[in-house]
């Protein structure tokens, strides 16, 4: 009952946020984000196809949320209001076979910005969730870290606190589907059933770049916390990127990158009342991913093989095995984009007598329309299927959701 209330006030409060920006007298009167509140400008300067970043945004989150080429002139936010926002998320989806419908939503608090010198900040603090569903909306941590910029020179940067780690290429938070990608949910350590694999982090991450369009990232963070993991250590990653052409690779230009992540760590099992440790184990997450551009089209293709020791995947050999995406989106115009999706996770038989290979196959059909720039309406269709050697499924999924930012 109390969740079923819970459900009632976010949806609430969602439809009144979008009612009073549809009925709004002028744009100049509409409640933005933080950064464009600060620059006085579109939400779209950073951002194309909310919440996805443009390559001027990722420009700004690089150079420690500064205008690039301006930083003199740029005002600490410790000078001035400090720039507030608020993120709502709300989703239903429904499953071929179930008559249910099943909901989840998020209301964030976001702050960020410039604190003087070569130090800034971004920190996201979910105020309220409720969730039901498998979905982005789920499993979301705090996100509080500072970056401080040229250390030396650009190629020497630093980021500490609870951010989104480099070797995650495409955030799920800034993506413009409604599920996690497949490979993403398999390649976290311990239990395989959540997200956070790509979410936010607790760590320490150094960074650089140059004008030949070559970046770097490496950092140290607690990266093995599923639900199965008893003692995570600590994982270790480095992230190598080329950028050709003009552009970041998020809306012009091509972009290339290899990724890796290493760790250690122990499982334990607890089965009724009954719980079994695991020595500790070696596992790696080793990757390559692109993001090409041409004219309004973008492909997003990333590539994961999942390695862990045995104590890692307990009664079962050492593992290997591959997953991956491909999407394509189309964007005709400002307030419109869909796309088409292809994810796929395909782990073998361990030996002739263990059977407990499968293969998961998904493709994903959808479209965001913008009323205003930080106010998106979503639709999406899913096809997931599964096989194993006893098991072969299938479920369609519709989902309709809604973000808005102000």
């Amino acid at each position: 009952m109390q969740s079923t209330k819970n459900r009632v006030t976010l949806i609430g409060i969602t439809a009144g946020l979008v009612w009073s920006l549809l009925i709004g007298t002028s744009t100049s009167a509409i409640a933005i984000p933080a950064f464009a509140k600060k620059y006085k400008a579109d939400c779209t300067m950073c951002h194309s196809n909310f919440p996805r970043l443009n390559d001027f945004g990722t420009v700004y989150r690089r150079n420690g949320y500064k205008l690039p080429g301006h930083e003199k002139e740029e005002l600490s936010t410790l000078k001035e209001v400090m720039p507030v926002s608020i993120i709502v998320k709300a989703n239903a989806s429904s499953a071929s076979g179930d008559t249910r419908t099943y909901w989840s939503g998020r209301l964030d608090a976001a702050s960020g910005g410039y604190l003087g010198g070569n130090l800034g900040f971004f920190a996201v603090i979910p105020t309220y969730s409720d969730n039901n569903a498998y979905a982005i909306t789920a499993h979301v941590p705090n996100r509080a870290s500072i970056v401080i910029t040229n250390l030396h020179s650009t190629w020497l940067n630093l980021r500490a606190g609870q951010f989104e780690p480099a070797y995650i290429p495409f955030s799920l938070e800034r993506r413009i589907g409604t599920l996690p990608y497949l490979v993403y949910r398999f390649a976290r350590v311990g239990d395989n059933y959540e997200s956070s694999f790509a979410s936010a982090q607790t760590g320490i991450e150094f960074y650089g770049y140059g004008a030949s369009g070559i970046e770097y990232a490496a950092g140290c963070i607690n990266a093995s916390d599923g639900e199965y993991v008893k003692n995570a250590g600590l994982g270790f990653y480095v992230r190598g990127t080329k950028t050709f052409g003009r552009g970041e690779g998020q809306t012009s230009g091509q972009r290339i990158g290899i990724t890796g992540l290493f760790g250690r760590a122990q499982v334990q099992y607890t089965d009724y009342n009954y719980t079994i440790e695991f020595p500790a184990g070696n596992y790696s997450r080793i990757g390559a991913d692109a993001s090409l551009n041409s004219g309004k089209w973008n492909l997003a293709l990333q590539y994961l093989q999942i390695i862990d020791d045995s104590e890692i995947s307990p009664w079962i050999d050492d593992t290997s095995y591959p997953g991956g995406f491909a999407e394509l989106s189309y964007r005709p115009s400002n307030n419109v984009v869909g796309y088409l999706g292809y994810d796929y996770v395909h782990k073998p038989d361990s030996d002739q007598y263990i059977y407990d290979g499968f293969r998961e196959v998904c493709y994903t059909l959808g479209g965001r329309y913008y009323f205003r720039n930080n106010c998106a309406f979503s639709v999406g269709y899913s096809r997931y299927s599964f096989d194993s050697w006893d098991t072969s499924d299938s479920t369609n999924n519709l989902s309709a959701g809604i973000d808005l930012a102000f």
